[in-house]
């Protein structure tokens, strides 16, 4: 009995010590460089924390600008200038084909309500298409941020390397317009009035004198993935 307490008496004096050594050890540790370099730690971390949209854009801009930067040959900066055009041009194509395929899952989605009769196989139908549909708000959001970054930042990169500007950017909406202003400009004269009286509001609104009535498709023109 006397040699078990004894056992246990060693085994407790073995733990204080134990406990005193860490101690030590601890204070030895709170050094002033230690210090500075916990509170720099915990300010770190009480720092925001970047964000995150941001940082993908400058990233992109950044790997764009490279293409770029690849035909530096003097005489590839007209790759360069093209380059400037065609890589928004690129995601905006991407981002109204993605448009474009909404609106169709859309009217989809629709008809497939009009058609529930409140059974798990129409039922599935929807959720099916409704699963779609945010697939292609999340892929239009993606490309129209990528589109805005190559027009408004990788585009004037290019003017400014190749010293070739094309002007103003003109989204693909605005092209038929623009065309028509010019075709307007060159042909609406006294001359070409005089030998088409009797046709003049077909050829006004040919030449973009007159805006064309266009057909209005509430389902088409009222879907937004932004």
């Amino acid at each position: 009995m006397i040699q078990h307490m004894m056992t246990i008496t060693q085994y407790m004096v073995s733990i204080t010590a134990n406990n005193k050594q860490r101690e030590e050890n601890l204070m030895n540790d709170m050094t002033t460089e230690n210090l500075d370099r916990v509170a720099k730690a915990l300010q770190d971390d009480l720092k925001p924390q970047p964000d995150y949209h941001k940082a993908w854009c400058e990233r992109l801009n950044m790997l764009m600008c490279q293409l770029i930067d690849h035909f530096e040959d003097g005489n590839d900066v007209i790759i360069q200038a093209k380059l400037g055009d065609q890589l928004p041009r690129m995601f905006e194509k991407m981002r109204d084909n993605v448009g474009n395929q909404g609106q169709k899952v859309r009217r989809e989605r629709a008809s497939a309500i009009r058609n529930d009769v409140g059974i798990e196989i129409t039922q599935n139908t929807i959720d099916d298409l409704d699963e779609k549909l945010e697939r292609l708000r999340v892929q239009y959001w993606t490309l129209n941020e990528s589109f805005k970054v190559a027009r408004d930042k990788t585009r004037t990169h290019a003017a400014s390397q190749s010293g070739i500007s094309f002007g103003s950017y003109q989204t693909l909406a605005e092209l038929p317009r623009m065309q028509r202003v010019k075709m307007r400009k060159n042909q609406l004269t006294m001359e070409t009035y005089m030998a088409n009286q009797h046709h003049f509001w077909d050829f006004a609104r040919d030449t973009g004198l007159v805006e064309k009535p266009s057909d209005y498709d509430y389902g088409s023109k009222d879907f937004t993935l932004e």
